[in-house]
C-alpha cells in the first residue's frame, strides 16, 4: 500500500499490548477514533476483536481495505454511531491536536457501552520531545491534566500509565463508562 506500507511498527505493538492489558479484546467490538492507517485496529482484529476505524482522511481508505477493516469517514467530535455501541473506544495521538479535547472524549464516552472502556494515548509532558509540537499547536498532557480531562467528561476511577513509544514518552489514560 503506498500510504501505509507493508509493516507493523514497534510503536503499534506498544499500543496494542497496553490495550490488551487493559481489556480482554477477544470478541469485543472496538473502534479507533482518528485511526490513521488502521494498523493498530488490524492487530486488534488479528487478536479476536471486531475492529472498526473512524477518520476524516479519505486517502486512507486503501489501507483500511487492505487490513479488512470496516471504516467510517467522519469528524471525531461528531460520529454517526449510536449511543452505547462499542466495548472499547480508543485513540492514539489524537486528543493533543484539538482545542477542546473534551469534545472528542465526550463523544468517545457517548458511543462506548456502559461497562466498556475508553482509552487514549497522548504525549506526556515529562519527555522533552513532547515540547517539539511538530504538528502545530498541541495540547501536552501531564498525568493530573489527563485525569482532570477524564473527570470533566464524567469518568471516575481513571487510570494512567506512562509508556515509551514514538521515540518519546506517551501517557495512556483509561476509564470504564459507568453510566
Amino acid at each position: 500500500c503506498p500510504v501505509c506500507g507493508d509493516f507493523i511498527d514497534d510503536n503499534t505493538k506498544v499500543y496494542i499490548n497496553q490495550l490488551m492489558n487493559i481489556i480482554n479484546i477477544e470478541g469485543k467490538k472496538c473502534v479507533e477514533i482518528g485511526s490513521g492507517t488502521g494498523e493498530c485496529s488490524f492487530l486488534l482484529k488479528k487478536n479476536g476483536a471486531t475492529a472498526e476505524v473512524l477518520d476524516y482522511a479519505k486517502m486512507l481508505i486503501p489501507c483500511w481495505k487492505k487490513f479488512g477493516l470496516k471504516y467510517t469517514i467522519a469528524d471525531a467530535a461528531n460520529t454517526p454511531f449510536k449511543d452505547n455501541t462499542f466495548d472499547l473506544v480508543w485513540n492514539a495521538g489524537v486528543l493533543e491536536h484539538f482545542d477542546a479535547p473534551e469534545d472528542i472524549l465526550n463523544e468517545m464516552k457517548r458511543i462506548c457501552k456502559i461497562g466498556g472502556t475508553v482509552c487514549v494515548f497522548v504525549p506526556y509532558i515529562f519527555d522533552w520531545t513532547a515540547h517539539l509540537q511538530l504538528y502545530g499547536k498541541e495540547n501536552i498532557f501531564r498525568k493530573k491534566s489527563l485525569i482532570r480531562l477524564f473527570k470533566k467528561c464524567g469518568f471516575s476511577d481513571v487510570k494512567t500509565k506512562p509508556m515509551w513509544a514514538l521515540g518519546g514518552m506517551i501517557m495512556c489514560g483509561w476509564a470504564n463508562k459507568r453510566n
